[in-house]
């Protein structure tokens, strides 16, 4: 049986960039697929768009108690197999559905699938880069203590059965930032996704988004979720820990700011933030890894990683108790 597709995109006042998403998604070639708005009570012409869209778009517009409540119900709205989250400034990379498609009909029990997923700034240019190697090599070696360390899973690359959500449950509103990774990891708790090792979307980051004005909150939180998912995982917890600990607020660029003041209004209170349809070959970006911050929070991640790896590989107590050393040191 071919696999179906039901896209969720939440937004709210994102007439600057909605068309772009619809389109990425129009665009994917793949049949039977239905994309489901949520809007928030949008009043900046993001409705007019919706109406004069093309191919198979629903929609429904009422007020909402932000991004887990508006996926919730795009979810209870989907028909479909598979459900992606793509916000309403992600896009699709052309054929990631195909690629999605291929990987859930040649493994027809995995309950969820995820891939790459390209960072770019306000202008559409590509952006760290480091990051986005950094969470690729880890995404290649996905394991549940090495996901508990820290969330390298990136939402609009991540596909879902619509049946697993009756196991693990929807969208917790208790989460203003990581109701992702808190679903994710119950997932990852049951069953490893399919790792797609190709780049399926992108997001960007821009001052005014949620994933700039929420930065250390973000972290708190994946905090959280590591520690109400990591029975029987305390030294990937601690490794958690660490980590946000020495997670540095990332700098955008001048041009960041004039764009984030254009943001979709929802970022203030829910949503992550988003790329626009196109980006460019000669983009360039990096982390500022010259300052001190950055390198702390590079060499604690990389110290983190390796040991949960460890503490997965190994099963003697000694070991444990000289890692759970090494981390209060």
């Amino acid at each position: 049986m071919q696999v179906s597709f039901s896209i969720v995109t939440p937004c709210l006042n994102a007439a600057a960039t909605i068309a772009q998403t619809l389109r990425s998604v129009r665009t994917q070639g793949v049949d039977g697929v239905e994309h489901v708005v949520v809007d928030g009570g949008s009043t900046d012409g993001t409705l007019d768009i919706l109406r004069a869209a093309d191919g198979p778009v629903m929609f429904v517009s009422e007020p909402d108690n932000g991004l887990s409540d508006a996926m919730n119900k795009g979810i209870r709205m989907a028909r479909n197999d598979v459900v992606g989250w793509l916000n309403a400034d992600d896009v699709y990379l052309p054929g990631a559905l195909h690629r999605v498609r291929e990987a859930f009909e040649a493994q027809p029990d995995a309950l969820w699938a995820t891939g790459r997923c390209l960072i770019i700034d306000g202008e559409g240019n590509q952006i760290r880069k480091r990051v986005t190697r950094y969470k690729d090599a880890l995404l290649r070696r996905w394991s549940y203590p090495l996901f508990l360390t820290q969330n390298f899973v990136s939402s609009p690359a991540t596909f879902v059965r619509r049946e697993a959500f009756d196991d693990v449950g929807l969208f917790e509103e208790r989460f203003k930032y990581s109701m992702d990774y808190d679903v994710w990891l119950k997932l990852g708790r049951r069953s490893a996704p399919i790792v797609i090792d190709e780049p399926l979307a992108c997001f960007r980051m821009a001052e005014g988004s949620l994933s700039m004005s929420g930065f250390e909150r973000q972290f708190a939180e994946h905090v959280q979720n590591a520690r109400e998912h990591g029975d029987g995982h305390p030294i990937a917890v601690a490794a958690n820990v660490a980590t946000s600990r020495a997670q540095p607020r990332p700098s955008p660029k001048p041009s960041d700011y004039a764009t984030g003041a254009n943001r979709i209004s929802r970022r203030a209170s829910s949503h992550q933030s988003a790329p626009p349809s196109t980006m460019r070959a000669t983009s360039s970006g990096h982390w500022n890894c010259s300052d001190a911050r950055w390198r702390q929070a590079a060499n604690t991640r990389r110290r983190t990683t390796k040991w949960a790896a460890r503490s997965n590989a190994s099963g003697g107590s000694r070991k444990r108790r000289r890692h759970s050393h090494a981390l209060r040191r």
